[in-house]
């Protein structure tokens, strides 16, 4: 679906006939392909479509009664992660999962969503590991009548097919588009093959592409954009294969360490109690296919806007990560102020002769406030952002502060009210897929007057919600063809909470939740419960730090500065000790321990370490 920004300021099918899949796919020859072929990237990675010398031969690979369906697609999002089967080989690393984009593409590590307008390849505002098998705006929402999506990994465990069969175009009627795309473990192919084409793919404009691009979205191949070929390249047409076949070997050495996440795995933004401690944990990773070692880990707290620093930490990374390889940093604790602040929470890592800057920093939105308050992501002035469409709009996810929290009133600004028209105010709880919008616990249909342009916008939830775990969403969605806007602004420098999502037929991420807030609030009352986090009583002796949200796989942090006594334990909200999780003595150093918790309910629990008689708590939220 398309958008319309408004920069106003604001203060305040037909089934295709295919041979079922026997086996006999027909790779390309790694060492033949055609002259005229796509220049090799910085990789090392060419095209080369059916026809040319050495070109692969279409030969269509009907899955529809043997894979499994994706369900879930609609209009612009995103569903998986899906297992791939095997251990497929990706520029100088190996994945084994796939998300799969409503828009025709793949991604082996991220569930950004990619929608209209489409970048050229590579590019840092599209999909980390990203497959443009060919992406157009793509609609598999019911109105659109037809369109299904299936994977298949083979028997033998060497090739994984996604299938998109008879997609009709948004806002486009009577096209449909088939195209599926191969990996072979074989020989580390990708091979796209398109059937059906059927209308246009590009009625208005940077609205279809085909390409890959690596992990740090700055080596990527493309063979085609918005109506224009690469070199040897000729828009996908009914019958076309196309190979992305990868080097032998390889001269490019890449020297990359960087950022995965920062406090939790979105690096979202986080609301705290004023005067609490916040401990930042961050994820770092050698994204190259170099040993690295011996490198800072560099925080820096900030106000939300400016270059004060408010509070600073190091930590130097000397052992080697071999490429691929994980570890975890837990910074100094931060005494947050007792007052309501927003701060700029920024992670990086340096490291001479790294080769990409842009993972190397995250920054988030750490907000400290007091309860009651009101609960949101902007800052001063408004944009106003729309969609073209009925049942469109915005929202934001929100992780209360504590637990138990009351929610009693939500608020949306419009910035812009050209004729009245009814807006749907939801309240979802965090069980959808993959912890998305879910359950509806509130709804309210209102009518939003040209005279509420500019204003906030508040709707009493009555009876109010107690929030018990985990994360809630609140969104407003236009009932008819959008007659105002929601108020959005571009961020300031780092203070991103990476929260909102979009409706555009269903709720996903939205696709500029990385530079754009979305001006939707939510009200509500908290107080402690349970076990009490507990500050260092000597705070010479350990640092305890562990992810905001955790698996039975997720690890805590235990860093001691002598051999001591340990007693770890998880307690529940009512102060019941559920499990020892360690109990014994320690080395000084950095000691990365494990959850055993698959028994265990998600919700909210607190994590207590006794060293040698001190204690500390950390809330941890356990999901599933």
């Amino acid at each position: 679906m398309k958008r319309m920004l408004l920069v106003v300021a604001f203060f305040a099918a037909a089934a295709m006939t295919a041979m079922p899949w026997t086996g006999g796919f027909r790779s390309p020859d790694v060492n033949l392909f055609s002259p005229d072929s796509g220049n090799p990237d910085a990789y090392g990675y060419v095209y080369v479509k059916s026809g040319d010398p050495g070109g692969p031969t279409f030969n269509w690979i009907d899955i529809s009664t043997i894979g499994t369906q994706v369900t879930g697609l609609m209009d612009d999002n995103v569903m998986g992660p899906f297992p791939i089967g095997f251990d497929f080989p990706y520029y100088w690393y190996a994945v084994d999962q796939v998300y799969v984009g409503s828009n025709g593409y793949l991604s082996f590590s991220s569930n950004q969503n990619f929608a209209h307008p489409f970048q050229n390849l590579p590019s840092t505002l599209a999909p980390p590991d990203l497959i443009a098998i060919y992406t157009g705006d793509l609609d598999f929402s019911p109105g659109a009548a037809y369109g299904s999506c299936y994977y298949y990994t083979s028997p033998t465990l060497d090739t994984f097919i996604v299938t998109y069969d008879s997609v009709k175009e948004w806002d486009v009627a009577g096209t449909y588009h088939t195209f599926q795309v191969i990996l072979t473990k074989a020989d580390s192919c990708i091979t796209m093959q398109y059937g059906p084409q059927n209308g246009t793919y590009n009625h208005s404009g940077e609205a279809d592409i085909v390409g890959i691009q690596n992990i740090t979205k700055t080596i990527g191949l493309q063979y085609f954009r918005d109506g224009v070929a690469g070199a040897g390249a000729a828009r996908p047409v009914d019958g076309m294969a196309v190979a992305y076949i990868p080097p032998e070997t390889t001269t490019l050495a890449v020297h990359d360490v960087g950022i995965s996440w920062v406090d939790n795995p979105l690096s979202g933004g986080i609301f705290i109690d004023r005067g609490a401690d916040f401990t930042p944990v961050a994820e770092v990773k050698n994204f190259g296919n170099q040993p690295e070692s011996t490198f800072n880990v560099i925080l820096r707290i900030y106000y939300k806007s400016g270059a004060s620093i408010v509070f600073a930490d190091t930590i130097t990374i000397y052992n080697t990560l071999n490429p691929g390889d994980l570890d975890t940093c837990t910074f100094d604790p931060f005494s947050v102020p007792d007052i309501d602040t927003t701060y700029r929470v920024q992670v990086r890592t340096y490291m001479t002769g790294d080769m990409t800057p842009a993972n190397d920093s995250i920054t988030f939105r750490l907000q400290a406030k007091a309860a009651p308050s009101w609960l949101g992501y902007f800052t001063e002035p408004a944009t106003g952002s729309s969609w073209n469409g009925d049942s469109s709009g915005y929202g934001n996810m929100f992780v209360p502060p504590n637990y138990p929290f009351t929610l009693d009133s939500i608020g949306f600004y419009p910035a812009t009210v050209t004729t009245a028209g009814s807006v749907d105010f939801v309240v979802m709880d965090d069980d959808g897929t993959d912890g998305g919008p879910g359950t509806i616990l509130f709804s309210s249909r209102m009518t939003v007057n040209t005279g509420n342009a500019g204003f906030w916008f508040n709707i009493p939830v009555n009876p109010s919600i107690s929030i018990t775990e985990g994360a809630f969403y609140v969104g407003a969605i236009t009932v008819t063809n959008a007659s105002f806007s929601t108020g959005t602004n571009a961020v300031p420098p780092g203070a991103v909470s990476r929260r909102a999502y979009e409706f555009t037929g269903s709720w996903a991420p939205s696709r500029d939740a990385g530079i754009q807030e979305v001006w939707v609030i939510a009200h509500g009352t908290w107080s402690s419960v349970g076990v009490d986090e507990i500050g260092v009583s000597v705070p010479s002796l350990f640092r305890l730090a562990c992810p905001t949200f955790v698996t039975s796989a997720s690890l805590y942090n235990l860093s001691l500065v002598t051999e001591s006594d340990v007693t770890v334990s998880l307690f529940d909200v009512s102060g019941r000790n559920v499990r020892t999780l360690f109990s014994g003595k320690l080395s000084s150093g950095n000691h990365n321990l494990g959850f055993n918790t698959e028994d265990l309910s998600t919700g909210l629990y607190f994590l207590r370490a006794n060293v040698n008689g001190s204690e500390r708590s950390l809330k941890v939220n356990l999901v599933k």
